[in-house]
């Protein structure tokens, strides 16, 4: 991973991104939107945040297994995530999708308000647990 200073974290981006996955980074499109600054984004280890056609905030993290595409982020923190084995794949996700239905690509679990496994990895059973 990255050590990213303040303020660096489209800068980080672009070179991870580029460097993992030969694509251009996935840029803000209005940082005044944005429900925190490149500072606080960096803190919180999010890379590549992207404002989503559907109008929420997405943006990768790297976990212990996985590379999440963490949907939804606000001052608060996240909607969901979509876990993903490979950070290429993840990334590919983040650059291509609205933010509407599933994220493409072999994500592998979505975890949030409902945790379910991706239906087109599971041969179609649909595996949801519900948190109360």
């Amino acid at each position: 991973m990255l050590d990213m200073g303040k303020g660096d974290v489209m800068k980080a981006d672009c070179e991870e991104c580029r460097a993992v996955t030969g694509f251009e980074a996935v840029t803000t499109d209005s940082v005044s939107t944005a429900p925190m600054t490149p500072e606080q984004f960096a803190e919180n280890s999010y890379l590549a945040p992207r404002l989503l056609p559907s109008g929420e905030w997405a943006a990768l993290h790297r976990f212990i297994f996985t590379t999440g595409l963490v949907v939804g982020i606000d001052e608060h923190g996240r909607r969901t995530r979509f876990c993903y084995e490979r950070f290429e794949d993840a990334f590919a996700a983040l650059a291509t999708w609205d933010g509407r239905g599933d994220p493409p690509g072999p994500w592998i679990k979505e975890k949030g308000e409902i945790e379910r496994s991706n239906p087109a990895r599971s041969n179609g059973i649909p595996i949801v647990v519900e948190h109360t």
